[in-house]
């Protein structure tokens, strides 16, 4: 990401995957004066997580957390997939019809899947 954004790094990072290594690295990657956004939490077997707050301290992170939607947070998000502005195909790793929905699981469980589309 630094080399990325010429050694600034983004200025908002939005983590969506239950691991906190990733809550780590968004914290590490983001620029000073950056926003983080935790979108997903931690799995309730292991809710806490080591972070560095020197990052958040001395780059003067402002750090959030965001959970459910509402029906306005889908039409935005609909929106945005169908002005072609967001890249979704190179978010979305696997698609899958209704029929196989379980074997999204195990590909995301793995690492092997970024997004799985099921298709109703």
């Amino acid at each position: 990401m630094r080399r990325l954004t010429g050694g600034h790094g983004p200025d908002v990072v939005i983590v969506a995957v239950s691991a906190a290594a990733a809550q780590n690295d968004a914290l590490e990657m983001a620029a000073r004066a950056g926003r983080v956004n935790f979108f997903a939490g931690l799995p309730k077997s292991a809710p806490i997580a080591p972070l560095d707050v020197n990052q958040i301290h001395y780059k003067e992170l402002v750090v959030s957390g965001s959970y459910s939607e509402k029906k306005s947070d889908f039409q935005a998000a609909f929106a945005l997939l169908n002005s072609g502005r967001f890249p979704a195909d190179r978010i979305i790793t696997h698609r899958l019809p209704l029929a196989q929905v379980a074997e999204a699981f195990p590909l995301m469980e793995s690492g092997a899947a970024l997004k799985v589309c099921i298709l109703p």
